[in-house]
């Protein structure tokens, strides 16, 4: 019995839909059809060494241009694509029919993994009805064994009464798709969630603490080889906090705030000392762990009553006058956490039911790159991905197919750059601004057709012809005396003038005994001698295929 593989089939999934026409009807072609196109700098703003970039245009043919430079380079995705929920967005078509909705991702994550490093990470955003859907095609593109995680995000609240026009079962969640392209190799940060404390947690640490002056007890090496130092602690002083303790004085004296632990059996260090030390005494256990979080460092475990002594600072932290706890990363991520309400004037730009917040961004990218990673969101919306990127000092790239790549990213970019933006997480990581990027558009296709005569002609000329032809042909470009293009040991030459014998000798005489040569003219003599080493592809006709 043949074996086949799971996959999810649609109408035109083999193709690559390349446009809607006037009529909103598909266009579907192949990957060559796909146009290539240049990317012309438009402007520059803030650093001029700085190498963010924001592209303005169709994010098929932005990627597909930013591939020469940039594949198995970028370290993080983060795409929150038009979620096909019929809606009729301010600023986005998100009514594409089905088939044409995951024709449009399918092509455009092919794209995508090709630019992501082999070590990064893809995020992309969605909501509950084209979730199914896009996991079945991300697990062929991605394959499923390098899911990580699928991450709920509830953003908005619960709503605890029924109104006018309101579900049975409201609709809070989103979701994130979360993928390696090699998990083997992925780098995930450690990232602790941030939990607004309640009451009945904090109540468990019922204890004040003062610890006093401490002296050497013992030195010694455990049973399995671990080296420890005890001190004992002179003129400490345990109470217990009473219970009509105000808020206030608890957080002033949040420092000396502990509670009583019992010692997990299993951790048979720690066990050992429990007997051993004077329970009325308070003493100091001094080892540096082999592993768990604290591996390779230094720690003191306090041991006072038959008990370990736990810290209110291990696990949370007052911080404008609240305190948080601190928990491990789930893939529920509360409204409470990241919240999308008072998110409106973030950035200094309207972005009406599309903007996400600040925080989530920085989450996502807190988990996923270090600082100098580079970012990738090709559906750039109002620009929070650039914005935050730019704070947490990574470097980013941004595409945006509408007017707000200029009326929203461009203006926000530029506070952020000037540091007047102080919204969104500015406040959090110190944000005072710096930094820059250029503003590209997409050039016009290789070649096209002259209306008035019916011709191909090209669209390019001098060096920009060359740059062109190099990203159409899938050819390196490099500045090799008059070898213009690189693809392994095969090369590229863009004549301007009538290719003659003497000049492909020319060009020959340059290459390598294994190395070979293209070379796109307009014109040539049709009495050339062949070659094996040459191939002459006459321009624009060679091209016309992928216009």
């Amino acid at each position: 019995m043949s074996r086949r593989k799971l996959e999810l089939t649609w109408p035109h999934k083999d193709k690559v839909l390349l446009r809607l026409d006037e009529h909103g009807e598909p266009v579907w072609g192949t990957w060559d059809g796909v146009d290539t196109r240049l990317l012309i700098k438009q402007a520059h703003y803030g650093d001029p060494d700085a190498e963010n970039i924001l592209i303005r245009g169709d994010n098929l043919l932005a990627l597909q241009a930013l591939l020469p430079q940039f594949a198995g380079k970028i370290k993080l995705i983060y795409i929150d694509p038009p979620f096909n929920t019929g809606a009729a967005y301010e600023y986005y078509d998100d009514g594409l029919e089905h088939t044409i909705w995951l024709s449009l991702m399918k092509s455009r994550l092919e794209l995508l993994w090709k630019l992501l490093a082999d070590e990064g990470i893809i995020f992309v955003h969605i909501d509950e009805i084209e979730l199914a859907y896009l996991r079945v095609v991300m697990d062929e593109i991605f394959h499923n064994r390098n899911l990580i995680s699928i991450i709920c995000w509830q953003r908005t609240p619960e709503i605890t009464f029924l109104g006018q026009g309101q579900s049975y079962i409201n609709t809070i969640m989103e979701y994130l798709l979360v993928y390696a392209k090699d998990i083997s190799r992925c780098q995930l940060n450690r990232v602790s969630k941030r939990l607004l404390a309640t009451s009945r947690v904090m109540q468990q640490y019922n204890l004040f603490v003062t610890l006093g002056e401490r002296e050497l007890s013992s030195q010694g090496t455990s049973a399995s080889g671990i080296p420890y130092t005890i001190y004992r602690y002179t003129d400490f002083d345990v109470q217990r906090i009473p219970a009509n303790i105000s808020k206030l004085e608890y957080i002033k004296r949040f420092d000396t705030i502990y509670r009583y632990a019992r010692v997990n059996p299993d951790n048979t260090f720690l066990s050992s000392f429990v007997d051993t030390l004077n329970p009325e005494e308070l003493f100091g256990v001094v080892y540096t762990p082999t592993r768990g979080k604290s591996a390779g460092r230094d720690i003191e475990c306090l041991f006072h009553r038959r008990n370990q002594l736990w810290p209110a600072a291990n696990n949370a932290f007052v911080e404008g006058g609240e305190i948080y706890r601190k928990a491990d990363m789930s893939n529920l991520w509360t409204n409470d956490e990241i919240s999308a309400t008072r998110i409106a004037n973030e950035g200094g730009v309207r972005f009406r039911r599309g903007k996400k917040p600040e925080e989530l961004l920085q989450r996502v990218i807190e988990i996923g790159s270090r600082s100098g990673d580079i970012v990738l969101d090709s559906f750039a919306g109002s620009g929070t991905t650039g914005a935050v990127a730019h704070k947490m000092e990574r470097k980013w790239i941004m595409v945006e197919i509408g007017d707000h790549a200029e009326t929203h990213i461009i203006p926000r970019m530029q506070r952020v750059i000037s540091g007047e933006d102080q919204s969104g997480i500015s406040k959090a990581v110190g944000w005072k601004g710096g930094g820059g990027f250029a503003y590209y558009t997409l050039g016009e296709s290789v070649v096209g057709k002259d209306t008035e005569i019916g011709v191909w002609v090209l669209n390019y000329t001098n060096s920009r012809l060359i740059e062109a032809i190099c990203l159409r042909e899938g050819f390196t470009v490099i500045a090799d005396g008059d070898l213009h293009g690189k693809k392994g040991n095969h090369y590229a030459h863009v004549a301007q003038d009538f290719v003659t014998q003497e000049y492909v000798n020319h060009l020959l005489s340059q290459l390598g005994d294994d190395e070979r040569l293209t070379i796109y003219c307009e014109s040539y003599d049709p009495h050339l001698r062949g070659s094996d080493r040459a191939e002459i592809k006459r321009i624009p006709q060679a091209l016309m295929e992928g216009s």
